[in-house]
């Protein structure tokens, strides 16, 4: 009886002293909570940054930062991660992503990226990732303009057979070509292929009409200097009607 008597004791005695020390932990940690929310002032910001200079007071990359030890830590963190400004804007080195044939590349809005990303501080890391981004939306847009354009004047070819049956086609094609290469200066031909109205029948139509009622001798004359380099441009600049197939 008497060893049960003291077993028991013993395990009351153990028990009280681990209620004991959970009571303490328990203490401890509310004291340290308690600690922590009178470091902070109410709206989240550390008391420690009273003594930065005001501008950063209130800098919301350094809202619930316990110290100065949190701001450096985060710094040295993003500076990994990121990497470091370069010493000049030529040191950024940009990964091009794939982009579709053709697309043309600007290295004057290259170098303007560069010393934008500079001018803004950003490391070389986040620079490229910013830059390779960009470059695949515009490679996006790049690809459904093309298919765009494709859709466009497959439809206006459509359009002009029905409109222009069997050997007309061709004529009044040829007509609207003479049209544009005789007449159109350059700023014509940039608002014509900019905005998509070369693939327009109405537009084709038009100049048909107007070569219709022009002589022959004076469109032969017009496109006397339009032969050679200036049949080049004229291919690059208004695709939608260079090589328009027959009727089938």
């Amino acid at each position: 009886m008497s060893d049960q008597t003291d077993a028991s004791m013993l395990d009351e005695e153990t028990k009280a002293t681990e209620e004991t020390k959970e009571t303490e932990t328990k203490e401890t940690k509310q004291d340290t909570k308690a600690e922590e929310r009178d470091s902070f002032f109410e709206d989240g910001f550390g008391k420690w940054t009273a003594a930065l200079p005001k501008e950063f007071q209130k800098d919301e990359r350094l809202k619930g930062m316990r110290g100065p030890g949190d701001a450096v830590k985060r710094m040295f963190e993003l500076e990994e991660k990121y990497g470091g400004v370069p010493d000049k804007p030529a040191d950024y080195d940009f990964e091009m992503p794939e982009l579709p044939d053709k697309m043309p590349v600007d290295e004057e809005n290259i170098n303007t990226f560069k010393n934008l990303a500079y001018t803004a501080g950003i490391g070389k890391a986040a620079a490229n990732k910013i830059f390779k981004g960009f470059m695949e939306y515009q490679a996006a847009r790049y690809r459904q303009e093309m298919n765009d354009r494709k859709a466009s004047k497959e439809d206006a070819i459509r359009i002009l057979h029905e409109d222009w049956p069997g050997d007309e086609f061709n004529k009044n094609v040829e007509l609207a070509k003479r049209v544009y290469r005789s007449f159109g200066d350059d700023n014509f031909k940039s608002v014509l292929n900019e905005n998509g109205l070369g693939n327009d029948p109405s537009v084709l139509k038009f100049l048909a009409r107007i070569g219709s009622v022009i002589s022959e001798d004076l469109l032969i004359e017009g496109e006397k200097g339009s032969k050679g380099a200036e049949e080049s441009v004229y291919d690059a600049a208004f695709p939608s009607m260079k090589d328009m197939p027959d009727r089938q």
